[in-house]
This record gives structure tokens, sequence and C-alpha cells, in this order.
């Protein structure tokens, strides 16, 4: 399941070639799994398509059973930034796992915006241009369980 960090889901439009800096994901214990955008530049680590001067990074949480099961539980956390603030802040968030036992994944996407005369927000994304990556897997955990059998 670890070899799934890392793929990105469209092939045009990969999600390292448009965000340079890296998310970092770890569990910190059984439950808690830390998510880190480190601090960097809107101008030089994130690769604008033409005309467009705003972003929306968001990292979405997924807990599954099994891989082919629809997801228990769904979490997005969101980071805005616009082309001309040089530098975002670190951002940290922590997201509670229930079940030690669950598959975890953390997927991104990268929404690009370009601002109309009338500052209304137009989605640059489509089909063909959605930069999205699968970056943290957790697999499940196996629990090993062991018989002692005594005769008598």
């Amino acid at each position: 399941m670890s070899e799934l960090s890392g793929f990105d889901f469209n092939i045009d439009s990969p999600f390292r070639d448009s965000l340079l800096a890296p998310i970092q994901c770890e569990m910190i214990d059984d439950i808690h799994l830390e998510i880190t955008v480190p601090s960097f530049s809107t101008m030089s680590d994130v690769l604008y398509p033409p005309t467009v001067n705003s972003s929306k990074l968001r990292l979405m949480v997924y807990a599954y059973r099994e891989l082919t099961d629809k997801p228990i539980s769904h979490v997005v956390y969101t980071l805005d930034f616009d082309k001309n603030q040089e530098q975002t802040k670190q951002q940290q968030w922590v997201q509670e796992i229930n079940n030690p036992d669950r598959l975890v994944m953390v997927v991104t996407e990268l929404l690009f915006y370009s601002v109309d005369t009338d500052n209304s927000k137009i989605l640059y994304n489509n089909k063909s241009f959605n930069p999205a990556a699968i970056v943290y897997v957790k697999p499940k955990k196996l629990i090993h369980i062991s018989h002692n059998i005594k005769s008598i």
C-alpha cells in the first residue's frame, strides 16, 4: 500500500510539478495523523498556469476498512494563497483516526483560480488539468492473534 504514495491522478498535470513544497504526513501515535505544509514561496514554489492569480491547496484524509470499500471518514483541510502573497505560513493539522486498524490515505489537490472583473473567482482546473496526488498511505494495522493451547 505504501507504494501508492506519490501517485499522480493526472499525468498531464502532475501535482509534484505544480507545488514544489514537500507535504509531510506521519502518524504521531496509533490514532493521530499529523499533516504539515511548510512555509513556501507562492512565487517560486507554485507553478501557476497563465491568467491564474490565486490557489487553494486541499488535503483530504480518508480512512477505509478495506481499499475496495467506501471511506468510513473523509476530512478536508484547505490552505488559500495568492500569487502575490510571497510567503505562506507553515500549516499543521492533527487528525484523529478512530481506529488504528484503518487504512489511511491523504490525497492533495491544487485548485487554481483567475479573478473576474467583479472579483469573482473562476476555476481554471478542468478534466485535463487537475494537479492531484496521493501523498501518504498508512496501511491497515495487522492484528496477530496467537493461541496457547495446553494439553491436559
